[in-house]
């Protein structure tokens, strides 16, 4: 018999490449203090498919050859449209250390038939230093007081905190012993 007309199909696109990273809802920021941070993307896909899987890399060096934090592994979990943000995706690797040390990040998608976009740009987020021990401690506005006659007295101290993004000039908690 003679040839059919003509048909034609259109493979599966693979997803963009993530943009818009963001941490904790901030782009690379120095002072993150969550044990467990969030993290966002730009998901876009130029057949307009939906996300349905993510996997995210954390390392201690840009190039990812450093020591690897977390890897999450292609996950399922997420369904983000075309040009949307995703839901926070919170980290679940090795313990991080709160000791100004800075961390990179990228993360790759896969739309809903498994086809994998390429890795994103490298992004940064750098953990909080905690205060150093407060200096000057002061019992009535003097030091080592002795036959205090009040039963309520005020105590003081400087707070030091090594971090330049601290916002105030005092600590939010205390304790005293």
């Amino acid at each position: 018999s003679p040839y059919s007309s003509v048909a034609t199909f259109t493979m599966n696109q693979a997803p963009s490449t993530p943009t818009a990273l963001e941490t904790e809802e901030a782009t690379n920021p120095t002072c993150v203090s969550d044990a467990t941070p969030e993290f966002t993307a730009v998901f876009s896909d130029p057949d307009g498919h939906d996300a349905s899987q993510y996997q995210i890399q954390v390392n201690t060096a840009s190039d990812f050859n450093g020591t690897s934090m977390w890897d999450s592994g292609l996950t399922g979990g997420i369904s983000t449209t075309s040009g949307s943000r995703t839901g926070p995706i919170s980290y679940a690797g090795t313990a991080l250390t709160f000791n100004g040390t800075t961390y990179y990040w990228r993360i790759k998608f896969a739309d809903e038939y498994g086809t994998v976009s390429g890795w994103s740009a490298t992004a940064n987020f750098r953990m909080n230093i905690p205060p150093t021990t407060p200096t000057q401690p002061l019992t009535e506005s003097l030091v080592n007081p002795i036959d205090i006659g009040i039963l309520d007295p005020t105590f003081s101290a400087i707070f030091n905190d090594p971090d330049t993004c601290s916002t105030t000039e005092h600590s939010e908690y205390y304790e005293i012993e």
